[in-house]
């Protein structure tokens, strides 16, 4: 397997570099004067749009993938912001006389994580996502299962050709073995419902709450006017009759709610290099006692329950073993002891280990997979679970066994060709 990943570059914008045209072009992307295309690693996605456009050879790639584009939407976007957005999701996007389609097929986590969308050449956009999604579409499912599972293709990996020997190897996928952890202690939430009395005790706790708002919001005001200079400087004279917030603090004292928008003069403090708002003593009142709003069942509307029961884990998710012959026909290295592999649908982590060998030797002649198919255990590349073979996506009725898009692995591996 190789080391080093090979690079693409590709164009990556931001919202705001789409601009409304005419409503047959609806959105077009106008480059920002420093706009630079961004390197980014191989995967399967930049690979097979490279490969259906016959472009430049990827070991020499200097130019840009210019069939893929990226538009990256930022956190705490505006309500015009999104309704851009979604236009640009639904209606395309044009880019250098060319329309760009989104491509709605794969949402991955660092997607969410990036706030990164990619968008596609409408060209190639069918015959992309034929590829990415080896032609299958389940016919009801959880939409963020298909699209994650469909995401595995953008992950930035080393790619390996698998066409050569993909006609023997043999895949078994099994059930997850879970077990129970017993007596355990679970702690879950309910809504609580808070008595009348309950209620009462509440709304005061929020109208307290309103009033120390209503507090800081005045002296805000007040502290305002220092920084702005619309206050006198405080004379010597006075040091000792208008003090600051702090200074006042010392004495047990504060502004009044009526006075605090209302400071006498202003002092350079130093320390943090700003000015501060003064007050006489005739301006201020006892520092109350702090109110502090209890966190509890009757404020949150959350009680917190706990029983003992037992809990099932899959102590193995999301980990397969694969043999250590054909390990090192990928090029693993097999002092790792194993690795993170991709295939399409499937994501795991592969413990590398004499796998034949070792199922001979447990005495078993064939184990048979999820799809009724029986593997001789002196055959068996890829032992994986279920919970590493994303294709379990039908909900509902379905012609396939176990809700797989596949009948079985001779289909999944005549698709991965």
């Amino acid at each position: 397997m190789k080391n080093k990943r090979k690079q693409y570059l590709i164009n990556q914008f931001r919202l705001w570099d789409l601009e409304k045209c005419s409503k047959e072009y609806v959105f077009k992307i106008v480059e920002p004067e420093d706009h630079k295309p961004v390197q980014q690693s191989e995967n399967f996605l930049f690979h097979m749009t490279n490969k259906i456009i016959k472009g430049t050879p990827v070991d020499n790639q200097s130019n840009v993938l210019n069939e893929i584009i990226t538009i990256k939407t930022g956190t705490g976007s505006t309500t015009d912001e999104k309704e851009k957005l979604r236009k640009a999701l639904d209606e395309g996007v044009w880019y250098r006389g060319c329309k760009y389609l989104f491509l709605d097929i794969s949402l991955s986590g660092s997607q969410h994580k990036t706030c990164k969308q990619y968008f596609v050449f409408e060209g190639i956009y069918k015959k992309l996502k034929e590829v990415l999604t080896l032609g299958k579409q389940p016919n009801m499912t959880v939409p963020s299962k298909y699209l994650t599972a469909v995401a595995l293709m953008t992950t930035s990996c080393n790619l390996f050709n698998i066409k050569d020997y993909i006609d023997q190897l043999n895949i078994c996928v099994i059930e997850d073995l879970e077990y129970d952890l017993e007596n355990q202690s679970i702690v879950y939430h309910e809504a609580y419902t808070r008595t009348e009395e309950e209620e009462v005790l509440y709304q005061s706790y929020l109208a307290e709450m309103e009033k120390v708002k209503a507090y800081s919001k005045t002296l805000a005001k007040g502290k305002e006017q220092a920084r702005n200079k619309e206050l006198p400087k405080r004379s010597k004279a006075n040091k000792e009759n208008q003090l600051t917030i702090n200074q006042l603090k010392e004495e047990g004292l504060q502004p009044k709610l009526e006075e605090a928008d209302k400071p006498i003069s202003r002092v350079f403090a130093k320390g943090i290099y700003k000015w501060i708002p003064c007050y006489s003593r005739e301006q201020c009142e006892t520092i109350p006692e702090d109110f502090i709003f209890p966190v509890d069942k009757m404020t949150t509307g959350i009680e917190f329950k706990e029983e003992i029961k037992d809990v099932p884990i899959n102590f193995a998710d999301g980990t397969a073993l694969i043999d250590i012959a054909f390990a090192e026909r990928l090029g693993m290295k097999l002092e790792d002891q194993g690795g993170q592999l991709r295939f399409p649908y499937c994501k795991a982590f592969f413990n590398i280990v004499e796998l034949r060998k070792w199922l001979k030797a447990e005495g078993g002649e064939y184990i048979t997979d999820l799809f009724g198919d029986k593997h001789p255990v002196d055959t068996i590349d890829i032992l994986m679970t279920k919970s590493c073979f994303k294709a379990f996506l039908e909900k509902g009725e379905t012609e396939n066994k176990d809700g797989c898009l596949f009948k079985n692995m001779v289909e999944y591996k005549a698709l991965i060709k």
